[in-house]
């Protein structure tokens, strides 16, 4: 998916629900408050088929 969700990092467990729209994943990115965070994302351009 690309820089900002796919980095160098452990990235992992994606979902993205059914409106094609909102999404989280897992990964070990520094900053974070533990060994591996939920992360939620939004696709602003998203395309419903």
């Amino acid at each position: 998916m690309g820089y900002t969700i796919s980095t160098e990092k452990d990235d992992f467990s994606l979902y993205l629900s059914d409106d094609g729209v909102n999404g989280y994943f897992a990964s070990n990115r520094e900053g974070s408050k533990g060994e591996d965070d939920f992360y939620r994302f939004k696709i602003f351009n998203a395309v419903s088929f």
